[in-house]
């Protein structure tokens, strides 16, 4: 007899049983490479997600870096005196795209324009529009299409604009009571999370750091919920972590607060000459610039609650401005002084945590403000009062 064996196929309850060891085994799988994966994380990140509650997204980690070298030269000068009023110093510029810039200038009328947008072609600079919005802008903010203002008026503190490639419209009008009671002028704008910090000229009624709440819907801005009282003129304020760096024209020349606006550290230099005018992030140090005296660079040690300094050198002319440079050594940066033989100087911070001083340029005149942008940096200076643009590249 012939038998005939016959293979039987899977039962569904096999089937399903099989499945769910499958499945069991695989999340067993998923878990244990979570767990390697966290504990792989970097510090940084962790911290990160542990540091900023919701609602504080929007830091700027410092100012952006320019993509250049101690080795720049001036590449070109332009007079743009026949675009901009003669005695007219540009305060700000920014570039938002196909060759469009904004220039703000502090003029010397009530009734000329203070807001410029240019299109540069080539060496050829032409005018789009122009605006008054004065009586003088000091300083400003892009954060497109709006453009945030500081004018020196006593009814109008800061202003918001918008924006685009052939437009300026006023968006809102800010006073703020306590700089019109004491007639303290608006100076500097930065952005600390949902705030746009202004800076102003010591006040006798009141504070020199305001924070103004940001919507980020419409643009505007709400009245000042914080005020912050300096003793002194309010020069800089920047961004670095979750902090915000404040040099000041009052001891001490340095103040360090938190998110909630608290003051939680400060540096007071050791030495009477020199008030504090800029200061940079090249973490874990600081560097403050002072005004002509003594040691106007000192390098500050920032990872701790407890500043100290590390070093000082001297760039013999006041510090303006401070900016982080890409190119060459790891802590290269630049320093717009008022020396005025070296108006541009070019610093390093080397191993053995002490300033070196790389090279300098020599400018026809001191910067009254500056851009970084495709590997170029546009001075704005005033040569016999009349304004020009400088490209080192």
């Amino acid at each position: 007899m012939i038998r005939h064996i016959y293979k039987r196929g899977f039962s569904l309850i096999e089937i399903i049983l099989g499945l769910a060891v499958f499945l069991i085994l695989m999340v067993s799988i998923f878990q244990y490479s979570g767990s390697l994966l966290r504990g792989f994380r970097p510090a940084a990140v962790v911290s990160f997600d542990s540091t900023f509650p919701n609602g504080l997204d929007l830091y700027r980690y410092g100012e952006p870096v320019c993509d250049i070298d101690q080795d720049v030269t001036i590449e070109r000068q332009i007079d743009l005196s026949s675009l901009i009023s003669t005695s007219t110093p540009i305060t700000s510029m920014h570039y938002f795209g196909n060759d469009i810039f904004v220039f703000t200038t502090d003029s010397a009328s009530t009734s000329q324009p203070d807001v410029f947008i240019m299109r540069q072609n080539v060496n050829v600079w032409e005018l789009v529009i122009s605006k008054d919005v004065g009586p003088g802008i000091q300083d400003s903010v892009l954060s497109f299409p709006y453009l945030y203002v500081a004018n020196t008026s006593v009814n109008s503190h800061v202003k918001v604009l918008q924006i685009d490639n052939n437009a300026i419209i006023e968006v809102q009008n800010i006073k703020i009571d306590s700089l019109a009671a004491s007639n303290s002028m608006p100076r500097r704008l930065s952005v600390f999370g949902d705030h746009l910090m202004l800076g102003a000229e010591k006040s006798n009624s009141g504070g020199e750091l305001f924070a103004l709440p940001i919507n980020h819907q419409n643009g505007k801005l709400s009245l000042p919920t914080h005020s912050i009282e300096l003793g002194g003129q309010a020069h800089v304020a920047r961004v670095i972590g979750k902090d915000l760096l404040i040099a000041n024209s009052a001891d001490p020349e340095m103040r360090v607060i938190d998110n909630n606006f608290l003051e939680k550290a400060d540096y007071d230099a050791p030495l009477t000459l020199g008030n504090g005018k800029s200061v940079l992030s090249l973490y874990p140090y600081a560097v403050l610039g002072r005004t002509l005296g003594s040691g106007e660079l000192t390098l500050l040690d920032i990872s701790t609650t407890s500043i100290h300094s590390i070093d000082t050198n001297r760039t013999n002319g006041s510090v303006d401005a401070l900016q982080s440079l890409a190119g060459g050594a790891p802590n290269l940066f630049m320093a717009l002084t008022s020396n005025a033989d070296k108006e541009i100087q070019f610093w390093n911070v080397g191993e053995d945590r002490t300033f070196h001083l790389e090279s300098f340029i020599n400018l026809p005149a001191r910067t009254t403000s500056y851009l970084c942008f495709d590997k170029q940096i546009f001075v704005a200076v005033l040569i016999n009062e009349r304004p020009n643009l400088i490209i080192l590249k």
